[in-house]
């Protein structure tokens, strides 16, 4: 694995219940307080799925070798950095930029057997905890969700279970969505865009200004 990401959290992570896959956490997360949430994987039957690392490798692969044809042509990383740059397309150098400023995981944390299989409304329910409870952990400001389905199952688990986290519910009735939660004096904006590789089109200098306006974000320096 590179080095270009921090590994100091992992003795915590590893007592979250339901975490299967360890976060990837860039070196410089510290200064941007970034966390990424994709939805979920795919299984495709080589085993990699099953590594503690699954998240830690793609990644890697997708975002910091890109320079290899392989890699390069993810839609889902190409439309996230553009979202972040807030440019069409981006350098090798800026793809790294951006990928060791931010830290990342996927919301599911089981695979999906193909894409045609949905996650459940109980995988969302379990993401959610896990998210909140690795957001104690490595403490993000704000939390950039990459597509919006399960986002209720949050509103949900907040209304319906003990967990110590304080919300506004008027922020789930409000668009685009943009949740402010509290858990004592810790504060996590969590921001919602469509899916950066959704099949109906994917404009991201929408998402670039909906971001911008929640909290500014610079991946220039």
């Amino acid at each position: 694995m590179t080095d270009k990401q921090i590994t100091s959290f992992d003795d915590s992570l590893s007592t979250v219940s339901g975490l299967n896959w360890l976060p990837w956490i860039g070196e410089k997360f510290p200064q941007t307080g970034v966390l990424l949430v994709g939805e979920s994987f795919y299984e495709d039957g080589d085993g990699w799925l099953s590594q503690k690392d699954a998240t830690r490798k793609l990644v890697e692969n997708h975002g910091l070798n890109s320079f290899q044809a392989k890699f390069a042509k993810s839609r889902f990383f190409r439309n996230t950095e553009s979202t972040l740059l807030a440019q069409p397309t981006s350098s090798f150098a800026e793809r790294e930029r951006v990928w060791t400023s931010v830290s990342y995981l996927n919301l599911v944390q089981q695979p999906m057997a193909s894409r045609k299989i949905r996650p459940t409304v109980e995988d969302f329910d379990l993401g959610w905890q896990v998210l909140l409870d690795v957001a104690k952990i490595i403490q993000p400001q704000v939390c950039i969700r990459l597509g919006i389905a399960g986002i209720g199952r949050l509103g949900h688990l907040l209304a319906t279970k003990t967990t110590g986290w304080q919300y506004d519910s008027g922020d789930f009735k409000k668009r685009p969505l943009v949740i402010n939660l509290r858990h004592g004096d810790y504060r996590l904006k969590i921001v919602c865009v469509n899916h950066p590789s959704g099949s109906f089109g994917y404009k991201y200098q929408a998402w670039a200004k909906v971001i911008i306006e929640a909290i500014p974000l610079d991946f220039n320096n």
